[in-house]
């Protein structure tokens, strides 16, 4: 069974492993939605003083996603 979560500012398909409270262990399998690239406080400016590059989660990668998602 496959869901849907989001993490930071990526959405990712995969299998949740464990549940805790109001979280569930994600194990990656597909990245739907990468993160957002740049200052995330000066939305889609290019020129900015710090440019922040954040990379998808990797296959097989595991990560706590909030369970209303």
């Amino acid at each position: 069974m496959y869901v849907i979560g989001k993490y930071k500012t990526g959405v990712y398909a995969g299998t949740p492993m464990e549940e805790r409270r109001d979280q569930t262990l994600l194990q990656v399998e597909a990245v739907i939605k990468h993160p957002l690239q740049g200052d995330l406080h000066q939305g889609f400016a290019t020129d900015v003083p710090l440019f922040h590059q954040r990379n998808a989660l990797a296959h097989k990668e595991k990560a706590w996603v909030p369970r209303s998602q």
